[in-house]
């Protein structure tokens, strides 16, 4: 969890400083959307980071809590989301409420994930019935074209892989951070999210409008990012 901690500053004045354009531009109106239509009474934020989410969310969720496995993360998401929410250092699968959510949030968290089973299995339990887990991705398919954080001559697209690479952003190409990806294709992420009982609903490849385009360096030439959103149906395996 250390790279997470060592990245927390730069990414909190990456994304305060406005420069992180796919945060401002692309993601957050979308999960504005979503929150609009959704209403949820409650909220939990899964690797919420710096808060910046939860923070800038604010006006769309009305109780709300965030967790992260990164101590360096959990301690800057609580000075930025103030007496707004509480965070917790918590892994999702340690994690202890006796609160069940209408809506399970988390934010380019899952491709970090070493044990997927397990964390879907825990978001689950934290769900009411019919509540809803929206999560983003990088596009399987298409992000190593973007990053080419997976050598060539080991590339597999159907084989998993975990690797550590080096992230920039467009408009901050000084600040590098080291962090984990693991690939997986498509189908290993839907049979994971079958298994745990998950009923996806909505799948999107994110791509900008024009005008978002027009603010970066080089305009996408594919998706670059995925958001899955999903239902509880019941228990699991019950």
């Amino acid at each position: 969890m250390h790279r997470w901690s060592e990245a927390a500053t730069i990414r909190k004045t990456q994304i305060e400083s406005g420069i992180d354009i796919t945060f401002h531009k692309v993601f957050l109106p979308f999960y504005k959307n979503e929150l609009h239509q959704i209403r949820p009474n409650n909220t939990i934020d899964i690797g919420c980071g710096t808060g910046h989410l939860i923070k800038y969310l604010a006006d769309e969720l009305k109780f709300v809590i965030g967790i992260d496995p990164s101590k360096g993360m959990a301690d800057i998401a609580t000075n930025v989301v103030g007496d707004y929410a509480t965070i917790y250092w918590s892994t999702v699968e340690k994690f202890e409420t006796e609160i069940k959510f209408d809506l399970a949030l988390s934010h380019l968290c899952l491709h970090t994930v070493n044990d997927l089973s397990s964390f879907l299995l825990a978001v689950h339990h934290l769900l009411n019935i019919d509540g809803s887990f929206i999560f983003s991705i990088p596009h399987p398919c298409f992000w190593n074209n973007y990053k080419s954080c997976i050598s060539k001559d080991s590339y597999n697209y159907m084989e998993e892989k975990e690797v550590e690479m080096t992230l920039t952003i467009t408009k901050d190409k000084i600040n590098e951070m080291v962090v984990p990806y693991i690939h997986r294709p498509l189908s290993s992420y839907f049979r994971l999210l079958v298994n745990s009982d998950f009923l996806v609903e909505e799948f999107h490849e994110v791509f900008p409008p024009q005008d978002v385009q027009d603010l970066y360096d080089k305009p996408w030439q594919e998706p670059r990012y995925i958001i899955i959103k999903c239902r509880k149906k019941g228990d699991p395996l019950g």
